[in-house]
């Protein structure tokens, strides 16, 4: 039986919620935004934003925000973020921009490519309808183009009225290199944004067998993203912070491979091929749950997130018998147990992402932990949502794109399985 843990800051004494950590509503309907402040909510549970930041002032803050009323709405302040293409993180930056415009900001987002080719591919796609809701028009503006053609980056704001808002945050989701870094952040400080937030990953930590990983644990200094982190961090004009997600998952994403792993081999009757005894833990988070994060730090002072790195991850673990097991419910909405073909790949010699396309890491502990961010950010993933209703989403979805009528060739799989001394039965080709 595979199972879920927990592990984070369940029992810490710090308990602090803010607004982002609540369900999204309407603009208009949970918050104002002053000129010297943060989004500030008017319902009761938001109070505890004031605590969020200190508390300090913000009384008398709260008082003069009422009096401005829906004035203050024409002033937004602003986000820039700089989103790749595709690829697993892509979908981050929409969440992002639905985060931030749930919270007044107005957001200027360039995808780093060419719109004929990647417009019409998510999470492009769900971003153009965003930017082309004639009632978001005023918040969202979306571009694409070269990231390093600084005439694009600007072209991002100069719609900007003289009269608006501060950039609050620079967010880069797309460099891999320093040299691709370099550029943004010197058109970040260009524009005088408060704070630049940089999306790295937990792929960069050295392999180890000590387990979950923490912000201070060795990296890889030959990866990019290691490097662009070591280079900010270090030395940044502005206040410069780093988040390494792993494994994100959710609807409209541009990477499908965590969950359709599963989906494809149980709607067709296959087999679910496991290295080991599928006890391996593995860490899925929700994009939203990431932005979340990113929004966190754009609520807090720069100073409190400057030279910071956090993991981007839930503070939640399952096995990957587990993960086949819930996928399995979402389909067939029983308790029948899934068909697993356990196999040793160091025995038959196999690497499980070369012969099954198996998309995690395995060969050593690969979780992380996400500590850090709940105590000096005070996020928490959003608690009215379960990994299970995640995978319902997207097994939705999955059958939406009409994945489960696709051609897929699982020979690697049977080569595999035929290795490790498996039954050779149902849905396996002699």
């Amino acid at each position: 039986m595979g199972f879920v843990v927990a592990i984070g800051c369940s029992n810490s004494t710090r308990r602090l919620r803010s607004v982002v950590n609540q369900p999204r509503k309407s603009t208009f309907g949970h918050c104002v935004h002053g000129f010297a402040g943060v989004p500030l909510g008017f319902d009761k549970a938001s109070s505890n934003v004031f605590r969020l930041h200190g508390g300090r002032g913000r009384s008398s803050q709260w008082a003069r925000l009422q009096r401005r009323g829906v004035h203050d709405l024409l002033c937004r302040d602003a986000v820039i973020v700089v989103n790749p293409p595709s690829g697993g993180h892509a979908s981050i930056g929409l969440y992002f921009a639905q985060q931030m415009m749930s919270l007044g900001n107005e957001v200027y987002m360039l995808v780093a490519g060419e719109q004929e080719k990647h417009g019409m591919k998510q999470p492009n796609k769900e971003l153009r309808g965003l930017a082309e809701n004639e009632s978001k028009t005023s918040q969202m503006h979306l571009l694409f183009g070269d990231a390093q053609n600084p005439s694009i980056l600007m072209e991002m704001i100069q719609s900007r009225r003289p009269s608006a808002g501060r950039i609050v945050a620079f967010v880069d989701n797309r460099s891999q290199s320093v040299d691709e870094a370099l550029l943004l952040h010197k058109f970040a400080m260009g524009v005088s944004a408060e704070r630049y937030l940089y999306v790295s990953s937990c792929g960069i930590y050295e392999p180890s067998e000590y387990a979950p990983f923490v912000e201070t644990d060795p990296v890889k200094q030959s990866a990019g993203q290691a490097q662009v982190e070591e280079r900010f961090l270090r030395d940044s004009a502005i206040p410069f912070a780093s988040f390494r997600p792993m494994y994100v998952i959710g609807r409209n994403a541009a990477k499908l491979d965590y969950t359709n792993f599963f989906f494809d081999r149980i709607t067709r009757n296959r087999p679910i091929p496991l290295p080991g005894h599928g006890n391996a833990f593995v860490s899925l988070t929700h994009a939203d749950d990431v932005a979340r994060m990113l929004a966190c730090a754009t609520l807090v002072q720069p100073a409190e997130v400057a030279g910071q790195v956090f993991n981007a991850v839930s503070p939640r673990y399952v096995t990957l018998l587990g993960l086949a097991e819930m996928c399995h419910r979402v389909v067939h909405g029983d308790k029948s147990e899934p068909n697993i073909g356990y196999y040793d790949a160091k025995r038959i010699g196999v690497d499980p992402k070369e012969a099954t396309g198996l998309p995690f890491r395995v060969s050593y502990p690969f979780i992380a932990d996400a500590g850090k961010a709940m105590r000096r950010l005070a996020w928490h993933p959003l608690s009215e949502r379960t990994l299970h209703d995640i995978l319902k989403e997207m097994y939705q979805e999955y059958r939406e794109l009409g994945l489960h009528e696709r051609q897929i060739d699982f020979s690697g799989d049977d080569r595999v399985l035929r290795g490790a001394g498996a039954a050779v039965g149902a849905g396996i080709s002699k």
